[in-house]
């Protein structure tokens, strides 16, 4: 902002010069104490001015208009820059208030993505729950699914199990069946094989009784078979109560009452009788 110019002295050169007659104005009155009132002004009596106060009076109103016009010259300068700082501040208005208006409508523009992206994340918020529940829905299903084929194979394999176990139970009675079957051939083998022991015998002495049985008794022979009832163990010559060399198949009768049978070089001995 300029200064605003002082017009204190041309205010003071216009208030002298409203004091000066001028042409259409005439001569000044004169003082209506100094002469009557109801006489024309060329009437009175003439003022006489003196030349100094009338060159100075002069002078002051040259003055006065020279200042008056400077004044006028800083007024107009200080009235058109004014002005040029008005435009330019006018043009400042509109251009803030071309910008309020671009932010009023970005601000429109926000206030509606605002309620677009509410919008969406509701739709968002409804897409989650839905997409939850439809979820929980299939795992529900596929449990229930699973437990029914669980259940299904559960019973299956029961029955099966069952079944498996039946045949165990009749595969092991068989063999239990078995089992006996053998204990019992084992025993009639053991029963043979003893009867066959009692009943055969081989080279060697032989206790009556204890090692082999009394009874008729047959051997195929040999070539140096020799065979002697014993009455006795010593092995002394008093034991001897019979013997034989034969050259070929020879049968013995041993005798309960002998104590012993010897046998050497001949083939087994079976009893015949």
């Amino acid at each position: 902002m300029h200064d605003v110019p002082d017009h204190s002295d041309v205010e003071q050169t216009s208030e002298i010069a409203a004091q000066q007659p001028t042409e259409r104005d005439g001569p000044p009155e004169p003082p209506a104490a100094a002469i009557g009132s109801d006489r024309a002004w060329w009437a009175r009596p003439a003022v006489l001015i003196s030349a100094a106060g009338a060159a100075g009076l002069v002078v002051g109103l040259v003055i006065g208009a020279s200042g008056r016009t400077q004044d006028l010259e800083v007024a107009e300068a200080a009235v058109t820059e004014v002005e040029a700082e008005r435009d330019g501040l006018r043009a400042e208005l509109e251009a803030a208030q071309i910008r309020i208006e671009e932010l009023e409508t970005v601000e429109g523009e926000v206030v509606q993505l605002e309620a677009e992206l509410a919008d969406a994340e509701a739709e968002r918020d409804l897409a989650i729950d839905d997409a939850r529940n439809e979820l929980e829905e299939e795992r529900d299903q596929v449990l229930s699914q699973a437990q029914d084929e669980a259940d299904d194979i559960i019973a299956s394999a029961e029955e099966e199990a069952s079944d498996l176990l039946d045949v165990a139970e009749g595969r092991v009675a068989a063999l239990d069946e078995r089992e006996a079957a053998l204990d019992e051939r084992a025993e009639e083998l053991d029963v043979a094989e003893e009867r066959q022991a009692a009943n055969s015998f081989g080279n060697g002495v032989h206790i009556v009784g204890t090692d082999i049985e009394a009874g008729l008794y047959r051997t195929e022979g040999g070539s140096s078979c020799y065979w002697a009832r014993l009455s006795g163990l010593s092995g002394g010559f008093g034991d001897l109560t019979a013997n034989g060399l034969p050259d070929g198949p020879a049968n013995v009768e041993i005798r309960p009452s002998d104590a012993g049978f010897e046998s050497s070089g001949c083939a087994t001995w079976n009893r015949v009788d």
